[in-house]
């Protein structure tokens, strides 16, 4: 079992159809105020940087420190298929797999720094959908999880209630006072020094795990990686759900996933490589109804790629579905849209038609 960096979003969810006017204005009013659309009129006219709407981790971490409700409820979580399948299976992670693996150092991450990681949009975390074989997984996280006491973010740490109550009965013996623990582990801006191995001062990195032992925070926000955040009590996840025919829904209904917040040079190539997935796995049992659904998101991604390849892969779906030639459409490659591993979602971004032509055209003559 594999973990790595995934995804969030703190909004309740809205299993309705694609087309809900409603649940678009819930998510354009909410990342307008946080998540920074780089073509929204309202930011260009107001002339606001994407870290004055919350794409710098710096808000969110003052949020925290602040005792304010920010956790998200819910991860979006990609990788490897054959990975998250075992977590997809048991709607959760198993025991043995999160104490010998999520719960341990790897990937180049240091103790205070491991757990089941997710980010609040597909922004860089679809990153990790690797080749041929990339998914999601969407991590339900329990309310009791969420709360204010039971959350934490290292940015600013030394001022955080929390902290400050540990700080009072534990002493640490590394450091005379919170001051000098302030100044040695943070910088001007009250950004941790750290790195993904975790506090660059050793001093630091003890007094904080010893911090995180003693008061076992459920949630983390990641202060490293934009957007990114991680839980560390297994007993948080709700639900995982991740089948094709959840992708399908998934993709159809939670339509800021196909957006562009925060970067727009992302080509979202990874998330059609787990679109391909998802068809090809169900196995012709997609109806013209989620189909045209389906395609309405696409349409309402800003990104270019969505918009030209979408269309054509669910076209080539149909077809080789009505003629009873899956097979066909399982065996297309997908070469550019794997070649560079989860990278690829920068690739191309900028004439998607000319630099995925090969794909375009295997799906255009799909099943003919």
């Amino acid at each position: 079992m594999k973990f790595w960096l995934c995804l969030l979003i703190l909004l309740p969810l809205n299993f309705s159809k694609a087309d809900d006017s409603s649940q678009d204005k819930i998510f354009d009013d909410y990342y307008k105020e946080y998540r920074c659309d780089p073509s929204d009129p309202d930011l260009l006219a107001n002339k606001k940087t994407y870290q004055d709407l919350g794409c710098d981790i710096m808000k969110i971490s003052q949020q925290v420190d602040n005792q304010e409700p920010v956790a998200p409820q819910v991860l979006y979580h990609f990788g490897e298929k054959q990975y998250l399948d075992e977590d997809i299976q048991n709607r959760g992670v198993p025991e043995a797999s999160w104490n010998n693996y999520v719960m341990k150092s790897r990937m180049g991450l240091g103790p205070n720094r491991v757990g089941l990681y997710g980010a609040v949009t597909s922004h860089k975390a679809e990153n990790y959908a690797q080749g041929g074989n990339a998914w999601m997984m969407e991590i339900h996280v329990k309310p009791e999880c969420r709360t204010p006491d039971s959350v934490v973010s290292f940015n600013g740490l030394y001022k955080s209630p929390i902290f400050m109550k540990w700080w009072s009965t534990k002493q640490p013996s590394d450091f005379s006072n919170l001051i000098q623990f302030s100044q040695k582990c943070f910088n001007s801006e009250e950004k941790a020094i750290i790195s993904p191995q975790g506090f660059s001062d050793p001093a630091c990195e003890k007094t904080v795990h010893a911090f995180l032992d003693d008061v076992k925070p459920k949630m983390i926000q990641d202060t490293y990686n934009e957007q990114a955040w991680y839980i560390r009590d297994r007993s948080c996840i709700k639900t995982i759900r991740g089948t094709p025919e959840e992708i399908i829904n998934i993709f159809t209904t939670q339509r800021h996933l196909w957006r562009s917040y925060c970067n727009k040079n992302q080509s979202k190539a990874p998330m059609m490589l787990v679109l391909f997935g998802a068809l090809k796995n169900i196995d012709g049992k997609v109806t013209d109804s989620q189909l045209a659904d389906l395609m309405n998101t696409l349409n309402f991604s800003q990104v270019p790629l969505p918009k030209i390849l979408g269309p054509k892969m669910i076209t080539a779906y149909m077809r080789c579905r009505d003629k009873n030639k899956m097979d066909e459409f399982k065996s297309i490659q997908a070469r550019k849209l794997t070649e560079s591993g989860g990278y690829s979602m920068y690739y191309g971004a900028s004439d998607p038609a000319t630099y995925y032509q090969q794909e375009i055209s295997s799906f255009e003559n799909a099943c003919k």
